[in-house]
């Protein structure tokens, strides 16, 4: 059977040849892109020499640390993953321009970041991150006592930030991204006074500032939260301490690959996963088993199987804190017996496309059922789909999704697949083995 991968680069639209069997496999995931962006900065933050094992080498991540090397910090590549040398919080500018590509966490949490810097810096993006709001965490900065100057756009990118994070009490709504809530959580223990962050609305995709809050104490740094209202205070007296720290496999990455079971039926078994990590994208085990799927944890990894003859059961299901798990959860609910209806999901807009409507574009070209409003989607299962050319708007979510769709589908192409670069590298690689 041909592979999907070549050695040569991707080709600018790989067709995904179907499989005409179940899935009897075991796979290794690489680390979590979410965790790698955060142990690179808390150890560049930190005082003394800290070593991170299996990072998330991708695009993204290395947006990140490329923006560290501008700001003076040393880094060393080797088999194991990186050295870091931290700074204890003092940067040295290099280079005061820094243009992070389509890389949204790189570039919020530099935004908060550069305000430690010794001299202005400017920061821009792509034209899709022009597009991408951060005026609510700006607005929270300026209540911290930042000076941050908008270049284009009003509460868009490109800013230029200038020294000095004050600190204090600020207000921050949840409802577009927590990564403006662990942008400010992660520098705030070098501002001039305690720091003070309170929610304004209901957090979104809160798992991913637990991450932050567990990586942050084991780095060193303990932040008080008040169960009632939300409060978030970070102190300035204590600051991160150098970490030998290992990577935990990536639940969004392994996300394509339990969903490729449960839509062709067989089981796999997937390694390097935490089966208590905080990462929100392990919610997708628990609706892969509400589904119809069975799931087992024990000391040779996570099992997921489904027998081919048991149906996938539709659900109805808030997914406000695990978006990026919602275009993973429509390839699967397209296979159902009854409809899915996924709500609470707002907040996609703002993604790397607008992640509602190419989501439910591309079903519907393929012949799913697919009802929309702004802040939700419904899929409705169709007795059979056609092949086609998936257009995939440069986000990395679309290509895999529906890469995983093909192995179901007979004919259908990804457009420009290389995307995954962006937080998978490794994705086409990993999916040829379903040929083996």
């Amino acid at each position: 059977m041909e592979a999907i991968l070549e050695k040569k680069p991707l080709k600018k639209t790989l067709e995904i040849e179907s499989l005409l069997k179940p899935i009897d496999l075991e796979l290794h995931i690489p680390g979590s892109k979410s965790v790698t962006h955060r142990a690179f900065i808390m150890a560049a933050l930190a005082n003394g020499v800290s070593h991170i094992e299996n990072p998330c080498l991708c695009s993204d991540t290395r947006a990140t640390l490329k923006g560290l090397s501008s700001l003076g910090v040393n880094i060393e590549e080797n088999s194991e993953g990186l050295v870091i040398h931290g700074t204890g919080g003092q940067f040295e500018v290099v280079h005061d321009s820094l243009c992070f590509e389509n890389s949204g966490t790189s570039l919020r949490f530099f935004v908060t970041l550069c305000t430690l810097a010794n001299r202005p810096i400017t920061i821009t993006g792509d034209k899709r991150m022009e597009e991408r709001p951060i005026g609510a965490m700006i607005d929270a900065l300026l209540e911290l006592g930042c000076k941050i100057v908008y270049l284009k756009s009003n509460g868009y990118p490109p800013v230029k930030i200038f020294p000095g994070l004050t600190g204090g009490k600020c207000h921050l709504r949840g409802d577009i991204s927590s990564q403006y809530f662990s942008s400010i959580l992660i520098s705030s223990p070098f501002a001039s006074q305690s720091v003070q962050i309170l929610p304004t609305s209901a957090i979104h995709s809160r798992p991913y500032i637990d991450i932050t809050l567990s990586m942050m104490n084991q780095f060193g740094i303990e932040v008080n939260q008040d169960n009632q209202t939300q409060l978030l205070e970070i102190s300035n007296q204590k600051k991160y301490t150098a970490t030998n720290y290992v990577v935990e496999g990536d639940f969004s990455s392994a996300s394509y690959f339990f969903a490729a079971v449960a839509i062709l039926g067989g089981n796999i078994t997937l390694k390097g996963l935490n089966s208590h990590s905080h990462q929100g994208d392990i919610i997708f085990l628990e609706i892969l088993h509400r589904m119809g799927c069975q799931v087992l944890v024990n000391s040779e990894g996570i099992h997921l199987s489904r027998s081919p003859n048991k149906n996938l059961i539709g659900l109805s299901i808030d997914m406000g804190n695990c978006p990026d798990l919602v275009q993973s959860m429509c390839i699967v609910a397209s296979f159902a017996s009854t409809a899915s209806y996924i709500s609470n999901i707002a907040h996609l807009k703002h993604k790397e496309t607008d992640r509602i409507e190419a989501t439910a574009s591309e079903l519907r070209h393929l012949g799913v059922g697919v009802e929309t409003t702004s802040h939700s989607m419904k899929i409705i299962p169709q007795k059979t789909y056609h092949g086609g050319k998936v257009a995939t708007y440069n986000d990395h979510r679309m290509a895999m999704a529906f890469a995983i769709m093909g192995l179901k589908v007979p004919g259908i192409s990804i457009e420009n697949p290389s995307c995954v670069n962006k937080s998978f590298p490794q994705f086409f690689e990993l999916l040829n083995q379903f040929y083996a």
